[in-house]
């Protein structure tokens, strides 16, 4: 495993939630003080809660429930919480595809 991407998105199947470092634009933001667990038992601080767009290759996605957390490593997208809005994730040896299942 090598070092993460400050700026990219990685897929996470052991988050919650979607979060994502403070260098991002988000909108809708309402500032909260939300202590958030991690990994390695440690915790970090949620500063707020918002919506950030994804450029993809479908073309610009809004991503609503995003946590800011400023001491992030890098951007998080919950598995659990893309399934649970309706969608399917399926994972290959070089990909990681989201699919709509039109709920």
């Amino acid at each position: 495993m090598g070092d993460v991407m400050t700026k990219e998105w990685y897929f996470d199947s052991g988050a919650t939630t979607h979060m994502a470092r403070s260098d991002q634009k988000f909108t809708d933001e309402v500032p909260m003080n939300h202590e958030v667990g991690t990994a390695n038992s440690s915790n970090m601080m949620a500063v707020a809660k918002g919506s950030v767009a994804l450029d993809t290759r479908e073309g610009e996605i809004n991503v609503g429930e995003v946590l800011k957390i400023p001491d992030l490593a890098t951007n998080l997208l919950s598995v659990s919480a893309i399934c649970k809005r309706g969608n399917k994730v399926v994972f290959t040896a070089d990909r990681c595809e989201v699919w709509s299942l039109g709920r």
